[in-house]
């Protein structure tokens, strides 16, 4: 993918909707520097997989947290997340954290 960074339909979705507008600059700015990753059918296998497993060790997290893992663990790419701290537990989903200075 050359070092350009992508986000998941999903990922996609939970970032917009963090804002009032979709048309708000930032949106906008973000959308444009992401390659937008649409989903394929292997990613509801990725989904169960990671769905049966966490389940199994009463572990289960979100839904669309389950969808943003599954798209990372088919194309084979880390995670960057603010807080990473859901996606630990995911089998084989390399999570990098993301430090961010705050004011």
């Amino acid at each position: 993918m050359g070092g350009r960074f992508s986000f998941s339909i999903t990922a996609l979705g939970e970032f917009a909707a963090g804002f009032g507008d979709t048309a708000d600059p930032i949106v906008i700015a973000v959308k444009a520097m992401f390659q937008l990753r649409p989903m394929e059918d292997s990613d509801a296998w990725h989904y169960r997989e990671i769905f049966l497993y966490l389940k199994k060790r009463g572990e289960l997290i979100g839904a669309n947290d389950l969808w943003i893992a599954a798209a990372a663990l088919r194309h084979r790419e880390p995670l960057v997340m603010r807080n990473a701290r859901d996606f630990q537990c995911v089998p084989g989903l390399q999570v990098l954290t993301l430090l961010c200075a705050t004011a």
